[in-house]
């Protein structure tokens, strides 16, 4: 706990004790507390995050030579701060998951300490003690905190350039002049949109050109600095600028803004929270003279430039990002310290007793933690995913990856040495049969024989970058494939292929435990290769004429009988089971038959719901997958429900479609069992 003398100025509190942060021992014990709370919540579960995106970019880069990475940073789009550190790091703890992801790790911490620091000996201990609650309970800062980017890193360094720019204004020494070059210039170098962080120090500099010359001047001799240390960079910079039309963002509307700025406020109400409290607080600062609610302590400047700090290079993003996209929460993740500082410090200031205080801040705190997620859901899970990829290969089968660039994520859990033996990576992985380039002279995919080939496994993650129009799968179809299952999750997935003379996933079909004859979707009990009890649902929709009258069920071209959906009959026949009645088994696969007109909307989901609430959803958008609208393709869907899922729990298993355009449905087959598909 900490004594209540540090919340004195929440209120008057008598006290005869001079005790609390006064004291350099409890102070310590104090730092040293915060530092275990930040490591323990920040390191939560951190062995079962798996790389992805990005940061496998930067821990298979920052595993090569000085020599190689001087090439790569003269051609990157990103400064070579963090890899740079990255790459000593990993010299030190080795090139692991953990140990890359812990440099952030320690970053996100020590930034949080400082803010602390930073607001205690510059503002009060209670603006101390609400900004790093608030930083250490964010859940964008949190996500971040963990990823082997460079983004921790820029918090760390935004809240000691703060901390020494601040140090200048108060009392400004010749070492402040070094140490604020040095840090806004390993900001410049380690992210180039910290430049708003620089911007926001100099429009407020000039509010002490009167007040503090000695500090304006300290100022501008460490931009100088900065200017003539970055300026050789500078040609490189521009070089290595994407061209417009070529980057892998867009130009954010106001939908990008409203989402990215609930990103940083962590949850949408919390936006709105926030937002409340900054528009009520900047009113209140604006007429305290007339009000009179703020204590004496209180300095304006101070509060305007946490303001600035958090609104200003929001908005310069967004307006940059017209030109070149790059507006995303991550890049200016560090506009939430002025957020947090801004809340802090004006609350601290406010005339009213303690206990007032008190009563106003359990509600807020409640709610931050009630918004905190301390697990949160990756983009990509290639940890969990490539071993089941791999558990389905045997020596006729082939893997292909896409996109191009995804072969780092997948080789460092597929075969850890060729991602670690990075200049024979191609040739490690084709020893494997796996394969990600199509037309590479020595390891392309196009080259192979075919005939010895029973089955391919197409691992996709951004593919819709690289190959939008599915030419991918139109070639191993045109190879004498047919697709058999398809799993997705977020960004990533794979489908498997197998030889059209081959069955999928052979069922024996064991007894029919259909309730009625006249079921659109018939239950049979069935056997799978491995000999194991499985769940059959099965509907070909004729049903010996039982559903003759049913104005959904059509007879289109194909002379078969069709399940109609579009906006008047949205959904499917489905299937809908309590989880205790799988009796374990929850691999699930969906094939079925579809036609859909061009803008018709279809997904295909597995739904686990209980009390309104969704427990668990695997849903798949149709026209992602259909190569050519207007015509006939085979869809399939697997999924495998997570552990932990209350037996009264349902599931739901269907098709839907929205939109006025129809959407045909034929063949509708789900197997449920145990293991994995």
């Amino acid at each position: 706990m900490i004594p209540r003398e540090y919340l004195s100025t929440m209120g008057e509190i008598p006290t005869n004790k001079k005790q609390g942060l006064n004291s350099k021992l409890i102070f310590f014990l104090l730092l040293f507390f915060l530092f275990l709370l930040s490591l323990f919540i920040r390191t939560y579960g951190l062995s079962l995050e798996s790389l992805y995106g990005d940061e496998m970019y930067s821990v298979f880069h920052g595993q090569k030579s000085l020599s190689e990475l001087k090439v790569i940073f003269l051609n990157d789009q990103n400064p070579p701060m963090h890899i740079a550190l990255l790459h000593f790091w990993m010299e030190i703890f080795g090139v692991t998951e953990i140990a890359s992801k812990m440099l952030s790790v320690a970053c996100s911490v020590f930034a949080g300490l400082i803010l602390f620091l930073f607001a205690k000996k510059f503002l009060n201990i209670q603006t101390a003690v609400i900004a790093f609650f608030l930083f250490l309970f964010s859940n964008s800062q949190h996500y971040f905190s963990t990823e082997v980017r460079p983004y921790a890193l820029i918090q760390l360094l935004c809240i000691s350039s703060f901390y020494i720019y601040f140090n200048l204004l108060t009392k400004p020494k010749k070492s402040d002049v070094i140490f604020l070059w040095l840090i806004n210039l390993s900001l410049l170098f380690t992210h180039y949109l910290s430049v708003f962080i620089l911007v926001v120090q100099f429009v407020f500099i000039w509010g002490y050109f009167k007040e503090n010359r000695k500090a304006f001047v300290y100022y501008f001799v460490s931009q100088i600095f900065l200017v003539i240390s970055f300026l050789p960079w500078v040609s490189i910079l521009l070089s290595n600028v994407p061209k417009e039309g070529s980057f892998w963002n867009i130009a954010p509307n106001f939908d990008a803004f409203r989402y990215h700025t609930n990103v940083l406020s962590g949850s949408e109400t919390l936006f709105y929270v926030f937002s409340a409290f900054v528009s009520l607080s900047f009113l209140i600062v604006v007429f305290n003279n007339q009000l009179k609610v703020l204590s004496m302590e209180f300095n304006r400047k101070h509060y305007f430039v946490f303001v600035t700090l958090y609104i200003l290079p929001i908005v310069l993003d967004f307006i940059v990002s017209q030109k070149t996209p790059v507006f995303h929460a991550r890049y200016i993740l560090y506009t939430t310290i002025g957020l947090f500082l801004c809340i802090a410090y004006f609350f601290s200031n406010l005339k009213m007793k303690f206990l007032y205080k008190f009563l106003f801040i359990i509600p807020f705190a409640l709610l931050i933690l009630t918004s905190f997620e301390i697990t949160q859901e990756r983009e990509d899970d290639w940890k969990r995913m490539v071993p089941v990829v791999k558990s389905k290969q045997d020596k006729n089968t082939v893997i292909f990856i896409s996109a191009t660039y995804k072969y780092m994520d997948f080789a460092f859990y597929y075969d850890y040495e060729s991602f670690r033996n990075y200049s024979k990576s191609a040739e490690m992985l084709a020893k494997n049969n796996v394969y990600y380039c199509e037309k590479c002279p020595l390891y392309g995919w196009e080259n192979l024989n075919y005939d010895t080939i029973n089955k391919v496994i197409y691992v996709h993650s951004h593919s819709q970058f690289q190959d939008p129009d599915h030419k991918i799968e139109e070639f191993i179809v045109s190879k004498g494939f047919k697709e058999c299952s398809y799993y997705k999750r977020i960004s990533t997935g794979y489908t498997v292929f197998v030889k059209n003379e081959l069955a999928c996933n052979p069922i024996e079909i064991i007894a029919d435990v259909s309730d009625n004859p006249c079921d659109l979707v018939k239950s049979f009990i069935g056997k799978n290769v491995k000999g194991d009890s499985c769940l059959v649902f099965h509907s070909s929709f004729m049903n010996a004429g039982c559903n003759i009258d049913n104005p959904s069920i059509i007879f289109t071209d194909t002379g078969r009988a069709s399940y109609l959906i579009n906006e008047q009959n949205q959904f499917s026949p489905g299937i809908v089971k309590k989880i205790s009645e799988l009796n374990g088994k929850t691999a699930i696969s969906i094939n079925a038959l579809v036609y859909n007109e061009k803008k018709s909307i279809g997904h295909m989901v597995i739904s686990v719901e209980k009390d309104g609430e969704s427990l668990f959803r695997a849903d798949l958008i149709v026209l992602e997958k259909m190569k050519v609208p207007n015509n006939w393709n085979n869809i399939s869907l697997i999924a495998n429900l997570p552990s932990g899922i209350s037996d009264d729990a349902e599931l739901k298993i269907y098709v839907w479609n929205r939109a006025k355009e129809n959407f045909y449905i034929e063949n509708f087959k789900v197997v449920i069992q145990k293991g994995e598909f």
